[in-house]
């Protein structure tokens, strides 16, 4: 019953029961005990008690499901229950500590850790480490966590790493990135904050970005975001197009915008619109977004509205204005009315 409120799972091991159960018994309880004590004790446990099946039975695996490696065991229902309102917040003896830690199943070890940590009766700390290694991130990051704030950077760097594996965590990957900042491996730190940025993380991006302008590598960084544009839906358009713009490299800005757009990149597409009004393309542009338009693109037809607004071509505008109000844009129900107003006064003055 302590195993499985310390955080076990249904099936407990053979190897943990039998480490434990000495905890449990006196001097002169273990004393009198022979050799085979504990298999009597399993067998007892094990019968049928008022037609429900045994306070503690072994488990056997169907055909078809994977067997234990060593024998498992279930505790009845009805002890599950009773745990509850008897165990909760009783001292356990250290043996079942230590049986937990060398024998407890890996997917197992960080319960037992956090409850080692609420209830002060052991070295947490082990368990969330074994867990780690076992592939366990959460438990990886909460070691992490620890041992960074316990001044332990080093073994707080590894559980990081090991947190951020596979992408599991990507918040301990900046995490290990800011300690090897912190431990003057700067290139190292750099490379995380990459994989971070790659990984989703906004902030990592203008971390490498800052870091990179500070070395003074601005061209390499615009081709960093260039690429990480192409890669990822992060909103870094904007930081992209200044970092192209400022070290000269926007020649095919508009161009490669109107790629991203193609491919479906948030943001793109208006961004590329823009560009081309600002360079007098304002026909070019409506040539190009009508096609996406028809085709549905998402916020096609409200560009080519505001386009032709701006443009001075009202009636095309309003013709647009309406299939945009009519797919849900309230911007363009407000430029209906502003221009339903606007040609009442040109009537009025004509």
């Amino acid at each position: 019953m302590d195993a499985r409120l310390l955080g076990n799972g249904l099936a407990l091991p053979h190897p943990l029961l039998e480490t434990a159960a000495p905890g449990y018994l006196t001097d002169q309880e273990w004393d009198q005990s022979n050799d085979d004590w504990f298999e009597e004790a399993l067998a007892y446990t094990a019968q049928p008690c008022h037609g429900a099946r045994g306070a503690l039975t072994r488990i056997k695996p169907r055909p078809g499901q994977a067997a234990f490696d060593t024998p498992h065991y279930r505790l009845a229902d009805y002890l599950e229950q009773h745990r509850r309102g008897t165990r909760y917040g009783r001292n356990v003896p250290m043996a079942l500590w230590e049986a937990a830690f060398r024998h407890a199943r890996p997917e197992d070890l960080f319960a037992f850790g956090r409850s080692a940590r609420t209830m002060h009766d052991t070295d947490h700390l082990r368990f969330l480490l074994k867990a780690a290694q076992a592939g366990d991130h959460a438990a990886a990051w909460e070691a992490a966590e620890t041992l960074n704030n316990s001044g332990q950077l080093a073994e707080a760097l590894t559980m990081y790493q090991l947190a951020a594996d596979n992408g599991a965590f990507v918040t301990a990957r900046r995490k290990a990135a800011g300690l090897l900042h912190q431990l003057g491996r700067v290139d190292d730190a750099l490379e995380e904050y990459r994989a971070a940025a790659a990984q989703g993380h906004l902030l990592s991006v203008y971390t490498v970005v800052d870091v990179m302008l500070g070395q003074g590598q601005s061209a390499a960084a615009a081709v960093w975001i260039k690429q990480l544009a192409e890669q990822t839906d992060l909103d870094i358009l904007d930081t992209a197009i200044a970092l192209l713009t400022q070290t000269g490299q926007d020649t095919d800005l508009t161009q490669w915008l109107r790629r991203l757009a193609d491919l479906g990149r948030p943001g793109a597409l208006g961004r590329a619109a823009g560009l081309m009004l600002k360079a007098g393309q304002a026909d070019e542009a409506v040539a190009w977004l009508t096609p996406l338009a028809n085709d549905g693109y998402l916020g096609a037809e409200l560009l080519v509205a505001e386009i032709l607004d701006e443009s001075g071509r009202l009636d095309e505008a309003a013709t647009w204005y309406q299939r945009a109000a009519q797919s849900g844009y309230p911007s363009a129900r407000s430029a209906l009315i502003r221009l339903s107003a606007g040609q009442a006064v040109a009537d009025e003055a004509r």
